[in-house]
């Protein structure tokens, strides 16, 4: 009788290890919905050896960067320029230089000076847009999982660059001078109200950028990342 309770034991004993077993070998279920697998789970498709397309926002950025290096790089340019001509236009043995030929120097000059510091409130604009850009951008992808900024938006960065760029472009190609005669300073004055006019545009529909952008960011919403 006892050896029967034995067997009986070490039967039961042995099933229940040959369960378990299969078991463990047995394919785990998962929910076809991959969203149920954990609460708050964030799951990345990575595409190896891709590369994939350059966002409107670090495009944005990219393109900020390029053009405060290049403003960087033209008022050094200015200035030995202006480092080279101050040292032309010392007299040499008390015999002093071609009227005409100073002031032509004189007027490059001022033009340059002109120019550099009306590129400095260019300049000024450049990094904290591009890191307004780079902000509204993390709020879609980290603190909104995987989200991105909205369409409309995206294309508020591309505009806001132009309007930088447009704005260096027109103070480089319409900067007048300030030395010559009644008539050339009269002109010169005129146009440099003009050019500020049209900066003061153009800063305002920047201006009106940056709201567009700080309401995005605080309007946007999450995603389904798997719609």
């Amino acid at each position: 009788m006892s050896r029967q309770i034995v067997f009986s034991f070490m039967v039961l004993v042995a099933l229940g290890c040959l369960g378990s077993v299969a078991e463990a070998r047995a394919d785990p279920k998962v929910d076809p919905n991959p969203i149920n697998l954990k609460k708050n789970a964030v799951l990345y498709q990575l595409d190896f050896y891709k590369a994939p397309p350059i966002s409107p926002a670090m495009q944005a950025v990219c393109m900020l960067t390029v053009l405060y290096y290049c403003i960087s790089f033209a008022k050094q340019m200015s200035e030995l320029q202006q480092y080279r001509y101050e040292q032309e236009s010392q007299p040499l043995n008390g015999i002093g230089g071609n009227d005409d030929h100073e002031h032509s120097k004189n007027k490059l000059m001022s033009k340059i000076k002109y120019t550099i510091e009306m590129l400095d409130g260019v300049m000024q604009e450049i990094p904290m847009l591009a890191i307004l850009i780079v902000f509204a951008r993390l709020r879609a992808r980290v603190d909104l999982e995987g989200s991105n900024p909205q369409s409309w938006v995206q294309l508020v960065f591309i505009v806001a660059v132009s309007i930088v760029y447009f704005q260096a472009l027109v103070i480089t190609c319409c900067s007048p001078g300030k030395e010559g005669n009644a008539s050339e300073k009269k002109e010169a004055n005129n146009l440099k109200k003009a050019v500020k006019g049209f900066k003061v545009f153009l800063s305002f529909c920047l201006m009106a950028c940056v709201v567009l952008i700080f309401i995005s960011i605080f309007t946007l919403r999450k995603e389904p990342i798997y719609d």
